[in-house]
């Protein structure tokens, strides 16, 4: 500046403009490196990247100063400005940061949302028996009916209760209480396929979805699942045998709760005709093991 203004006065600045130019540029880029240097001392990457054009500046700077005042060459030297090429690997140390910080963020949404998912699943499961439970049902039902309704398709509605449960319970204990439960689902979800969602109510009651089934298939079904386990499951040589409910929606104004309370009084309709057979939600249509063989 001081320089220029002598130029602007008629005063010849040009070896005082030069002089102070290599003077300052030694000092501050002293200054500018112990910057540097602390901030790549507590970690600072680019702060490390800038060592490499700091050295450079720093070193055609001073070739250019001394050679301007010893002539060490015939003629000027002004190789300093080359030094903006060391300023690529600079960037380059940027754009290589910039992308393995990109790599780990997308790393890191997709653990997130991995980790989000399973917590998700893990909240819409039963852990003892790995089937959705109540709050996934009752968030599922609505929409399932909607779906059938707008389709003009039917849905069914199964209600599972396992016979004497809390004799089980008494006689040999929750673990062997869990035992059943666990047998009841793994046997279940062996029959069904994955259009058919099953669900612990609670307790020993269990729910499963038959979206496409009208009433008589739902029966079929139902009975054919409470064989299975009456075949297939027991404990300490104890049948298991369980009691079912069956309920079909009638769309139109036909409602979530209404399906479940239907289905609900024809399994207390299964239990009061003596458990281990199959109601409807309309008593003049029982199926029971008479009418199914």
């Amino acid at each position: 500046m001081l320089a220029t203004g002598a130029d602007l006065f008629g005063v010849s600045g040009v070896s005082l403009r030069q002089q102070m130019y290599y003077a300052l540029l030694l000092v501050l880029e002293a200054y500018v490196a112990y910057l540097i240097y602390r901030s790549a001392r507590v970690g600072n990457r680019y702060s490390r990247a800038m060592v490499l054009p700091l050295i450079a500046m720093v070193t055609l700077g001073a070739f250019d100063g001394v050679n301007a005042h010893l002539h060490l060459t015939p003629l000027p030297t002004y190789i300093m400005p080359l030094s903006v090429y060391s300023f690529l690997y600079f960037i380059l140390q940027m754009i290589r940061d910039q992308l393995v910080r990109s790599q780990f963020l997308e790393s890191r949404t997709l653990e997130l949302g991995y980790r989000a998912a399973l917590l998700q699943e893990r909240a819409e499961r039963d852990p003892l028996t790995q089937c959705r439970n109540r709050g996934s049902f009752e968030r599922d039902l609505p929409s399932v009916i909607w779906t059938a309704r707008s389709a003009g398709t039917p849905l069914s509605l199964l209600l599972f209760d396992i016979d004497h449960f809390k004799q089980f319970n008494d006689t040999f204990g929750h673990a062997a209480g869990d035992m059943i439960l666990r047998g009841f689902a793994r046997t279940v979800r062996a029959e069904l396929d994955k259009q058919k969602s099953f669900y612990r109510w609670g307790g020993e009651e269990f729910v499963v979805l038959l979206p496409g089934c009208d009433l008589d298939a739902a029966a079929v079904i139902g009975n054919r699942l409470r064989r299975t386990v009456a075949a297939f499951l027991q404990y300490e040589k104890h049948p298991v045998t369980v009691s079912v409910g069956v309920s079909v929606c009638h769309g139109g104004d036909d409602t979530a709760q209404a399906l479940f309370e239907r289905a609900d009084s024809a399994l207390y309709a299964a239990k009061a005709a003596g458990r281990n057979c199959l109601r409807v939600e309309s008593p003049q249509a029982a199926i029971g093991e008479e009418a199914l063989g």
